[in-house]
C-alpha cells in the first residue's frame, strides 16, 4: 500500500513539474501519510530474519557446484542476489587489490550513476576456484560466471554420466545465460526441503551478513 501511495505522489510531482497539476493539489497529495505498523488492519510483511549457519551448511550439498558458489559468495559479501546472478569477469577490475566489481545493473541505478563493490580475499578465492571448476579452457570475460548450463552439466555428469536426460535422449533444452531470481530462489528452497531444514531466500543471506556486521561495527558499519 505504501509503495503505491509513493508512486501516486511521484506521478503528481511529475504533473506539477510539467505544469499539468495545480500547486494546491500536489500539496494535498503530499500531506497523505503512509500506513504505520500496528495502526491499521492491513497485514504487514514479516520482518526478514537471518539464516542460521547450520541451515546454510545443511543445504549446500543438495545444490550444484554453481549454486553452491553463488550462495557462498553472497554469504561472505552480503551482495544483493541480482549482483551475484549477473556477475561477469569483464565487470571486475582485477588490476589491483581489492578487486572492484561494477555490476551492469543494480537496484539504485536510477539515483546512482555507478555502483562499485569491493571483492575481498574470500570472495576472490570463491570466484577464482569456480572459474577453474567450470572446466572451460578459456573463460570468456563477457560470459556470466554462474550459468544454468554449468549446473546442468554438473548434474548430468554425476547422475547420468554424460550430457543426456534421464531417459537417455540428448539434452536439447536451451539454457538461460544466467539464473533468474525465481530459479535461484527455487533451487535454494528445494535444497533446504531435501536437507530437512527451514527454507530461506537469497535475500536473507544479505540480511545475515548485515546482522553480522552490525554486531561488530554498529549501524554505520552496515550502511
Amino acid at each position: 500500500v505504501n509503495k503505491k501511495i509513493d508512486n501516486i505522489r511521484a506521478v503528481f510531482r511529475w504533473g506539477r513539474e510539467n505544469r499539468l497539476v495545480p500547486r494546491e493539489v500536489l500539496t494535498d497529495i503530499e500531506l497523505v501519510k503512509n500506513l504505520r505498523r500496528g495502526s491499521c488492519r492491513s497485514v504487514d510483511y514479516r520482518p526478514i530474519k537471518s539464516v542460521p549457519e547450520a541451515s546454510i551448511e545443511a543445504g549446500l550439498p543438495y545444490l550444484s557446484p554453481t549454486l553452491q558458489a553463488m550462495v557462498k559468495l553472497q554469504r561472505v559479501t552480503g551482495w544483493r542476489p541480482e549482483e551475484v546472478r549477473i556477475l561477469r569477469l569483464a565487470d571486475i577490475d582485477r588490476s589491483n587489490i581489492p578487486w572492484l566489481y561494477r555490476p551492469t545493473s543494480y537496484k539504485t541505478e536510477r539515483v546512482k550513476s555507478e555502483l562499485i563493490l569491493c571483492v575481498g580475499p574470500t570472495a576472490r578465492q570463491i570466484i577464482t576456484n569456480y572459474a577453474r571448476l567450470s572446466q572451460r579452457d578459456e573463460f570468456g570475460g563477457e560470459e556470466y560466471l554462474f550459468r544454468p548450463e554449468d549446473s546442468r552439466r554438473f548434474y548430468n555428469r554425476v547422475r547420468f554420466h554424460g550430457d543426456k536426460t534421464e531417459a537417455g535422449a540428448p539434452y536439447d533444452y536451451e539454457d538461460r545465460e544466467y539464473y533468474s531470481r525465481h530459479s535461484y530462489a527455487h533451487a535454494i528452497r528445494y535444497a533446504c526441503l531435501r536437507a530437512g531444514v527451514p527454507t530461506f531466500t537469497p535475500y536473507q543471506l544479505r540480511h545475515s551478513k548485515a546482522t553480522e556486521i552490525e554486531r561488530i561495527e554498529g549501524l554505520k558499519g552496515v550502511q
